[in-house]
């Protein structure tokens, strides 16, 4: 039971970096698309998409109010998973 909880735990971590990993490049692409100016130096850095996004949504005067939610909720997911594998690997 023990080993395959760590193994459901790590897929889970595994695949919750990955969608974050490609849901930051499709909004990269996505915001380029739009012309939105970005420093691609600081596109890795947790926020940066984001806010950007926010700037442009009120320059714009559109509601930024469910994208940002939905990338609150990849990366709540994503340090969820790294606590439940930690907590996993802690204990063996």
């Amino acid at each position: 039971m023990q080993e395959t909880l760590r193994t459901i735990i790590l897929f889970w971590f595994g695949l919750s970096v990955l969608i974050l990993l490609f849901s930051n490049l499709a909004f990269f692409i996505w915001l380029r698309r739009y012309g939105v100016k970005l420093e691609f130096l600081l596109t890795g850095t947790p926020g940066y998409l984001e806010y950007t996004y926010y700037k442009w949504c009120r320059a714009q005067g559109r509601s930024p109010t469910v994208i940002l939610i939905l990338r609150l909720v990849l990366i709540v997911n994503v340090v969820a998973a790294a606590v439940a594998l930690v907590s996993i690997l802690s204990s063996s």
